[in-house]
């Protein structure tokens, strides 16, 4: 089992059907890099729902049904993760080369999500790489020849390690719950484990 200080694989069975039906019910949403940009025929996009979005619904501030049953029911159960959760997916097309980068750059300037759990739902999946080292002086981030690199199929991500795909010759598609601050990786991690994962 993968548990390091960048990645830590997780043995929960998520329900992939459901996961793409909601990947294509969320297809308003979508939103492709470069984000400043929008391009809608980016190589990579995301669509989902927020987590001010998905806050709002917890604390009662909007109905409970603006999101499917099952979406509450993954917030309620991973709660131990982090307060605040953004659900979602990324959509990467063949042969697109992620650029080195974490979660905290752009418009997000150090307030993005800390850590992830990512569900590959697309077949063929190509590994997620890390840094060697996280080049705390970055961005910009540089790939090197001792890179890590991890196959997975569901895991927790260190968002503010440096990290990047290199897509095959297939679509990528992954279900995405961001964990943002004041929670981190590491607490992410203990919060999985108290569930038994």
């Amino acid at each position: 089992m993968i548990d390091n200080d960048r990645i830590y694989a997780l043995d929960y069975e998520f329900n992939k059907p459901q996961l793409l039906k909601l990947y294509d019910d969320l297809a308003g949403s979508q939103k492709s890099w470069p984000w400043h940009l929008n391009n809608p025929e980016g190589p990579w996009s995301k669509r989902g729902y927020s987590v001010k979005f998905l806050y709002n619904i917890i604390a009662g501030r909007a109905p409970r049904d603006s999101v499917p049953r099952f979406v509450m029911d993954l917030l309620e159960y991973f709660s131990p993760m982090g307060p605040f959760i953004s659900i979602g997916f990324f959509h990467t097309v063949p042969n697109f080369e992620y650029p080195v980068h974490t979660d905290q750059g752009g418009v997000l300037k150090g307030s993005g999500p800390q850590a992830s759990v990512n569900v590959i739902l697309s077949d063929d999946a190509v590994p997620i790489c890390f840094t060697q080292d996280q080049q705390i002086d970055g961005p910009p981030y540089e790939k090197g020849p001792m890179d890590y690199e991890y196959e997975y199929n569901a895991a927790l991500i260190n968002t503010s390690w440096p990290h990047y795909i290199i897509n095959g010759d297939k679509e990528r598609i992954v279900f995405r719950m961001a964990i943002f601050p004041p929670s981190d990786f590491y607490q992410a991690k203990e919060g999985l484990k108290s569930l038994g994962h």
